[in-house]
C-alpha cells in the first residue's frame, strides 16, 4: 500500500471500513458493558458527515467502554489518530464509487485461488471468474427480490 500510496501522491487513502470494525470488535469484545449499543454507535461514526455531531457520538462511546485503558488506549491511538481515513466527515469528499470495504475483493480472491492452480490455462481463469461473478450477482439479486417482497 505505501508503494501506491508513494507512486500517487494526491491519491486518497481509506481504510476499509469491514477492517476498521473487525479489528475493533476482536479488541474490545469483553471490555464492553454493552456490546451492541457501542457498535451501532460506532458505525454511526461512518457515516455522520458533520464534524461536531461525530465528535458527540465519538465521546458518548467512552461511556460504554466501562473506562477501560486498554480499550481507550486503542480506539484513541489507532482510531481516532486516523479518523480523517474512515469517518464519514473526512471520507464523505472522497470518490470512492461506495466502495468501502475490501471485503467483497477478498472474497472474490479466495474463491478465485480455491478453482485455481498453476495448471491452469487463461482460458478456464476467465471461465472460471465468470461462473463465480455469474454466481455472486445472483446471490445479489435473490437477496434483493426476497427482502423487498413479502411471499
Amino acid at each position: 500500500m505505501e508503494a501506491a500510496i508513494s507512486n500517487l501522491p494526491n491519491t486518497k487513502h481509506m481504510l476499509c471500513l469491514w477492517h476498521v470494525l473487525h479489528d475493533l470488535i476482536k479488541f474490545a469484545t469483553g471490555f464492553l458493558s454493552n456490546g451492541k449499543e457501542f457498535f451501532n454507535q460506532f458505525q454511526k461514526l461512518f457515516y455522520i458527515s458533520n464534524i461536531e455531531e461525530w465528535e458527540i457520538v465519538w465521546r458518548k462511546l467512552f461511556g460504554l467502554i466501562n473506562e477501560n485503558e486498554k480499550v481507550t488506549k486503542y480506539m484513541r491511538n489507532r482510531l481516532y489518530s486516523r479518523k480523517e481515513k474512515w469517518g464519514g466527515p473526512w471520507t464523505k469528499s472522497i470518490l470512492n464509487l461506495g466502495l468501502r470495504s475490501t471485503q467483497r475483493v477478498e472474497v472474490t480472491n479466495r474463491v478465485v485461488k480455491l478453482y485455481v492452480s498453476s495448471k491452469t490455462t487463461i482460458e478456464d481463469l476467465i471461465e472460471k471468474i465468470e461462473k463465480v461473478v455469474d454466481i455472486q450477482v445472483i446471490r445479489y439479486f435473490s437477496f434483493d427480490f426476497f427482502f423487498f417482497f413479502d411471499f
